[in-house]
């Protein structure tokens, strides 16, 4: 096949921690099950998500993925995902082991993510997004979705120590999801 000319093809910034193998993800543990999580009010110590930056690394959250399966949720549900100067995490929850994105796995992650943690108590919370879905789940056709993706929104950079924060909640039945975080991180100099 001939492909004559075609020029110089170059990868965009995010592509790139890909191929260097400094991008990495978590998603359910179970991946047949939405994780129920959340609470039915806010607390600030109560969020559903916790992603931890350790000192020494940066991190650029490249795409948030919620999607409401299992039970439906109890009301509207409300979403916060937030940016914080510190580590979060308290005690508890779950914690899911991030995979790097590129499969031979040329480095480890230097972060911890949890779901349904106990949060330290924080004032100086930064939303990156909030927003109020609906709460439904007719089968295939209109389940929930909370989608936030670095490609089209200025992406921060969190500067270890650092976390991103999610809450979600509903009236009367926390909301369950299937979700996917994926970020990139990197050595941050002088540290």
């Amino acid at each position: 096949m001939d492909y004559g000319n075609q020029g110089q093809v170059v990868s965009d910034r995010y592509d790139q921690t890909i191929f260097d193998g400094r991008a990495f993800m978590v998603s359910n543990a179970a991946r047949e099950t939405a994780l129920a999580v959340g609470g039915t009010s806010f607390s600030d110590t109560a969020p559903a998500f916790i992603l931890d930056v350790p000192s020494g690394t940066g991190v650029v959250p490249l795409e948030i993925d919620l999607r409401q399966g299992g039970t439906v949720a109890g009301g509207v549900i409300t979403v916060l995902a937030t940016l914080s100067d510190k580590v979060r995490r308290a005690s508890g929850g779950t914690s899911h082991t991030p995979q790097n994105m590129r499969f031979d796995e040329p480095q480890t992650s230097g972060c911890s993510f949890y779901t349904g943690p106990t949060a330290a108590a924080n004032d100086d919370d930064i939303s990156l997004f909030s927003g109020l879905y609906e709460h439904n789940l007719d089968g295939a056709v209109t389940a929930s979705q909370v989608f936030w993706s670095a490609r089209h929104s200025y992406a921060p950079y969190l500067v270890g120590p650092a976390s991103l924060v999610v809450y979600t909640f509903a009236g009367t039945t926390q909301p369950s999801w299937f979700f996917t975080f994926k970020w990139a991180e990197v050595f941050v100099r002088g540290s």
